[in-house]
């Protein structure tokens, strides 16, 4: 059974799997655990060869300082983290996705955290799950599984209209969560530009803001 909430998509099936490259390896950081959840964390990520954990065992802190120095496409939270770290890591990083284990999820605090650009998932998940999440992760997505297996997951919407080049180019931006004034500075466009595009995309996909625009699948002009 599918329910759909503007961009968000409902699943009551836990199963989910994602597409990878496997060419592509992954990079990424493990904030501090208590050590049952870090043993078994790592248990779990190191039985994939196309992931590459840097450092691991890491306080808020570390894990800011590890996300400059790597740059990783994946850093993994403990639910403890505030949103000002959040924030802070996607501020310095916005191209690092994060992924927060938690112990039993609420779905309002799942969907906050999805608002935010972040992926959340219990950790009562099954390896492959995990394995699936991070993966989507990097490459761009996120997802909200609690611990009774429902799935939330932002999907660009059906027969939304087409978005011009120039709104693809913003969108992108706007899913990484950069602010305006980045984009604009990417574009070389001017910043009251950007709001009117960022406007426009609202409109054609049915959303209220730009916060839900963060992780958004960003559509490909074909050549």
């Amino acid at each position: 059974m599918l329910a759909r909430y503007g961009v968000w998509h409902v699943w009551t099936n836990p199963s989910f799997s994602v597409r990878m490259r496997d060419c592509q390896r992954v990079a990424v950081v493990v904030a501090r655990f208590e050590p049952i959840t870090a043993l078994g964390l790592a248990v779990v990520l190191r039985d994939d060869r196309r992931l590459d954990v840097l450092e691991s065992g890491l306080d808020h802190a570390a894990l800011l300082r590890a996300v400059v120095r790597w740059k990783p496409q994946v850093a993994i939270l403990d639910e403890t983290a505030e949103r000002a770290v959040r924030e802070r890591l996607r501020s310095i990083r916005p191209a690092t996705g994060m992924l927060v284990f938690a112990h039993e999820p609420t779905p309002k605090y799942g969907m906050t955290l999805l608002a935010t650009g972040a992926t959340c998932i219990a950790r009562s998940s099954s390896p492959v799950e995990i394995l699936a999440a991070v993966h989507l992760v990097a490459h761009g997505g996120r997802v909200f599984m609690s611990a009774d297996g429902e799935r939330v997951e932002p999907r660009y919407p059906e027969n939304a209209p087409p978005l011009t080049p120039r709104e693809i180019d913003v969108l992108e931006g706007l899913s990484e969560g950069k602010p305006h004034n980045q984009i604009a500075q990417d574009l070389k466009i001017g910043l009251r530009t950007v709001h009117t595009y960022t406007s426009r995309i609202c409109r054609k996909l049915g959303v209220q803001g730009k916060r839900e625009l963060i992780g958004m699948p960003v559509p490909r002009v074909c050549d």
